[in-house]
Parts: C-alpha cells; structure tokens; sequence
C-alpha cells in the first residue's frame, strides 16, 4: 500500500511536514486530512487543495502534492506583494 494512503500518526506526521517544505513559501496556514482513502493538505487563507501523492527519486520514497484546487489566489497575490517589497526596498 502506498504512504499516501495509508492513515496513521506517523504518515499524518510526514504528509504535514512535506506540506510545509513544498508549499509554505506561499501558503502559511496549511492543515492535512486524511478522507476518501488518502491523503489532502488545504490552505485556509486562500482555499487552495492539494492531494498527496507517492513519488520516488533516487530509490528514495517521499510524498510530493498535486494541486486540485487554486482557490482565490490570495496566498499568490500575497506572496507576489512580498517580493515586489523586498526588491524595491533593495533599490533604495
């Protein structure tokens, strides 16, 4: 059975870790959930979903996202704020 699938404390663990390596320089609030037989992080400021999928590179195993859901594109719209900020402050 595949990681992505397979609901415990320790998979719940590793899926909200790799939520926060691969999707928190834009998304800040991100929550896990397991539900329809595998594994969902959500963004609660702009809406935005991603289902958790297996992959492996290298022989090593580790769960990447898919994202199914855009949302309002507030975490993008902030994010893009923040790096338009911090190049005209270098400017200066």
């Amino acid at each position: 059975m595949l990681k992505s699938q397979i609901d415990t404390p320790e998979v719940e663990l590793e899926v909200m870790r790799a939520a926060a390596q691969r999707l928190n320089n834009t998304h800040h609030h991100l929550s896990v959930a397991f539900e329809h037989g595998h594994w969902w992080a959500s963004c609660a400021d702009c809406g935005g979903a991603w289902d958790a999928v297996d992959c492996q590179r290298d022989g090593a195993d580790y769960i990447d996202f898919e994202q199914v859901s855009d949302g309002d594109n507030y975490c993008m719209d902030e994010y893009r704020r923040f790096i338009a900020r911090a190049h005209a402050r270098r400017k200066l």
